[in-house]
């Protein structure tokens, strides 16, 4: 392990998080004047962030739904040092469905304790189209902390109760509650699911793809052949991106499927089919899995086998 690397790892606790404009360089507050979040690395290669802000109402609509999803960031992956001051964390997890097998960089400053990250500059659902990019400040969590205040718990234990309720037929009870609140939580993961991907096909219908986004792929396209692969993932989506949700594209051979994509997905055939099919490049869409046995993610690969 590198000494960079081994000076970031650890457990971070956000100080404070603002989207700054590229251009202008003015600074807003992301969630709010004080948000909460969790910065983990790990010394294996293994990344966890997740941010929220501090205080936030259980919605209780699908407006609010919608906020707690906005008003969120959770992902993991792996990563690696690109030296002099960045990491670069290829995503397998994520809360934002078309992050999954995109590579995130992000430069940092370590000063002591402190952590400072500045995502790329990129367009999301708040900036109003414009280029902003996330500037991060962690705090390093004291080692031992959690593993004191636990320690004292076991060690105290708790005082013994009367208990009343030793009978087979409060057992069933606790056994069918434990049903009752599998079953709900599966609805909740559900609806959840389903509010996420209209979302995520919001943003994507409006996300349109600037020539340094383009030209990154690329990049990443590049690497992924000195590896001796013969295709690049360049983006998975909701199939519900596609007009007829994906029905063309898993019904081969359908040379229709390209009329059905949308938003971002559309933009990358136009610009495969302008700037790389004429030099030999060829493009193939995917249904990647089937939840519930109906399509569920897509996937576009930029392909260059024979």
């Amino acid at each position: 392990m590198s000494r960079a690397i081994d000076e970031i790892v650890g457990v971070w606790v956000l100080r404070s998080f603002h989207m700054e404009d590229a251009q202008t360089g003015e600074r807003t507050d992301a969630f709010g004047p004080d948000p909460r979040g969790i910065l983990i690395l790990h010394p294996g290669g293994r990344m966890a962030a997740l941010i929220t802000p501090r205080d936030q109402a259980e919605p209780s609509t699908e407006a609010g739904m919608v906020a707690a999803y906005q008003s969120l960031i959770a992902y993991s992956g792996r990563y690696r040092l690109d030296p002099p001051d960045r990491f670069v964390t290829t995503v397998d997890v994520s809360w934002f469905q078309p992050w999954i097998g995109t590579a995130q960089a992000r430069t940092f400053r370590l000063e002591r304790d402190q952590l400072n990250i500045v995502s790329v500059p990129t367009r999301v659902a708040k900036s109003n189209g414009r280029l902003v990019r996330g500037v991060l400040s962690w705090t390093r969590e004291p080692e031992g902390d959690m593993a004191e205040q636990s320690g004292g718990v076991l060690a105290r234990g708790t005082p013994p109760t009367a208990d009343d309720g030793l009978s087979a037929e409060a057992f069933r009870g606790l056994e069918a509650a434990l049903k009752e609140a599998q079953a709900q939580r599966e609805a909740d993961l559900k609806a959840a699911t389903a509010l996420q991907r209209r979302e995520q096909v919001k943003v994507l219908i409006n996300q349109h793809i600037d020539d340094a986004k383009w030209q990154d792929w690329l990049h990443q396209a590049r690497q992924v052949a000195e590896r001796g692969e013969k295709e690049f993932l360049l983006l998975r989506f909701p199939s519900e991106l596609c007009t007829d949700g994906a029905r063309a594209i898993n019904n081969p051979p359908n040379t229709e499927w390209p009329k059905t994509l949308r938003g971002e997905a559309a933009e990358i055939y136009a610009r495969w089919h302008d700037q790389l099919s004429p030099r030999g490049f060829h493009l193939s869409a995917r249904v990647l899995d089937f939840p519930g046995g109906e399509p569920g993610d897509v996937g576009l690969f930029l392909f260059w086998g024979e």
